[in-house]
């Protein structure tokens, strides 16, 4: 995870020529999409989320919420586009800036056991 950055756009520039933002520091969250996680039905051993809908400005904005190199679980993102980003649609490209144009994010919060 050390080596992931994200990268400024410049519409003009070449990908070669994309600049990473390095001011990030090392004390935001982090997320992962719910495809990767355990099924919530694991009984009355398993942990308990509720899905949350929050709107933000951006995927950094989303972050900073959240405890220094904690990792939330996101389920869904929707941009200006109105496209809705699963883990199951990954790679089609986001079709708006993510790190800063308004977004809504449904995610996972923890409920305990």
């Amino acid at each position: 995870m050390r080596s992931f950055k994200f990268l400024r756009v410049d519409e003009n520039a070449e990908i070669e020529d994309l600049e990473p933002i390095t001011d990030l520091g090392d004390n935001l969250a982090s997320w992962m999409w719910d495809i990767y996680m355990p099924p919530n039905g694991l009984g009355n051993m398993g942990p308990r989320y509720e899905r949350v809908m929050i709107e933000t400005n951006g995927i950094l904005e989303f972050l900073s919420l959240f405890p220094a190199h904690s990792i939330v679980i996101v389920h869904s993102i929707v941009g200006m586009d109105g496209f809705i980003h699963t883990g199951y649609n990954e790679g089609t490209g986001w079709g708006f800036d993510i790190q800063r144009d308004p977004i809504r994010i449904t995610y996972h919060r923890y409920m305990g056991q």
